[in-house]
């Protein structure tokens, strides 16, 4: 199966880079530097929308589909090949930031390959 993540979260804080209002967030699969399976980008509004997303700056072409095995969990996993990790993510050079966990959600549904 393959992970479709989705949720709403609250960051906000200050990074230094041309736009120091916008923290966004990750979704790896296996570890904090393992396959990205969601993004969402940060806004000045500090609302940070995650959505499924598997290609990065480094790797534009990274997609996750049906044959590749991409973000494929093995039936029956446990331990890090199952475990999803969320991460803040500052696109600038360093940041200042603050998760506030009211209200966030995140969703997450395992669709068979």
């Amino acid at each position: 199966m393959v992970p479709w993540v989705t949720g709403h979260f609250r960051l906000t804080g200050v990074e230094f880079d041309t736009t120091p209002l916008t923290i966004g967030l990750e979704v790896r699969l296996g570890g904090a530097a393992g396959t990205l399976v969601a993004r969402g980008y940060g806004n000045i509004t500090g609302y940070v929308t995650l959505i499924p997303h598997s290609s990065s700056a480094a790797q534009p072409n990274d997609a996750i589909t049906p044959t590749n095995g991409r973000a494929v969990i093995p039936a029956n996993s446990t331990g890090d090949a199952a475990t999803l990790y969320v991460n803040a993510f500052n696109d600038g050079v360093a940041g200042i930031y603050n998760f506030d966990p009211a209200g966030a959600q995140l969703a997450l549904q395992a669709i068979p390959v």
